[in-house]
Protein backbone atom coordinates (compact mmCIF):
# COMPACT_ATOMS: atom_id res chain seq x y z
CA UNK A 1 0.00 0.00 0.00
CA UNK A 2 1.07 3.39 -0.37
CA UNK A 3 1.63 6.15 2.31
CA UNK A 4 -1.38 8.33 1.32
CA UNK A 5 -3.63 4.74 1.42
CA UNK A 6 -2.09 3.81 5.42
CA UNK A 7 -3.11 7.18 6.25
CA UNK A 8 -6.52 7.12 5.48
CA UNK A 9 -7.09 4.24 6.22
CA UNK A 10 -6.02 4.81 9.88
CA UNK A 11 -7.29 8.27 10.16
CA UNK A 12 -10.71 6.46 9.42
CA UNK A 13 -10.43 4.10 11.86
CA UNK A 14 -9.62 6.91 14.47
CA UNK A 15 -12.46 8.99 13.61
CA UNK A 16 -15.05 6.07 13.16
CA UNK A 17 -13.78 4.71 17.14
CA UNK A 18 -13.96 8.38 18.39
CA UNK A 19 -17.29 8.49 16.55
CA UNK A 20 -18.52 5.46 18.32
CA UNK A 21 -16.75 6.85 22.02
CA UNK A 22 -18.48 10.36 21.23
CA UNK A 23 -22.13 8.50 20.49
CA UNK A 24 -21.85 6.34 23.65
CA UNK A 25 -21.06 8.89 25.81
CA UNK A 26 -24.04 11.32 24.59
CA UNK A 27 -26.61 7.66 24.74
CA UNK A 28 -25.39 6.32 27.76
CA UNK A 29 -26.82 7.37 31.28
CA UNK A 30 -24.44 8.94 33.28
CA UNK A 31 -23.35 7.06 36.62
CA UNK A 32 -25.36 7.85 39.40
CA UNK A 33 -28.17 8.48 37.39
CA UNK A 34 -31.14 6.44 37.42
CA UNK A 35 -34.25 6.96 35.10
CA UNK A 36 -37.35 5.21 36.05
CA UNK A 37 -40.59 4.38 33.23
CA UNK A 38 -43.03 5.79 35.37
CA UNK A 39 -45.49 3.00 32.91
CA UNK A 40 -44.75 0.09 35.00
CA UNK A 41 -44.17 1.81 38.96
CA UNK A 42 -47.23 -0.06 40.02
CA UNK A 43 -46.24 -3.48 39.02
CA UNK A 44 -42.79 -3.57 39.31
CA UNK A 45 -41.46 -4.64 42.84
CA UNK A 46 -38.36 -2.85 42.04
CA UNK A 47 -39.37 0.44 42.40
CA UNK A 48 -38.75 2.15 45.50
CA UNK A 49 -42.14 3.46 47.55
CA UNK A 50 -41.11 6.99 47.00
CA UNK A 51 -40.85 6.90 42.94
CA UNK A 52 -44.09 5.22 42.80
CA UNK A 53 -45.54 8.16 44.73
CA UNK A 54 -43.37 10.42 42.66
CA UNK A 55 -44.96 8.51 39.19
CA UNK A 56 -47.96 8.63 40.85
CA UNK A 57 -48.51 12.63 41.18
CA UNK A 58 -46.87 12.92 37.56
CA UNK A 59 -49.47 11.00 36.27
CA UNK A 60 -52.45 12.41 38.39
CA UNK A 61 -50.48 15.87 36.68
CA UNK A 62 -50.59 14.35 32.97
CA UNK A 63 -54.32 13.28 33.26
CA UNK A 64 -55.47 16.98 34.36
Amino acid sequence: MKLVDTFILSFGATASVLMVIAICSFLLPKHGEVVYNCSIAEISPDFPPEVREQCRKLNAEKNI
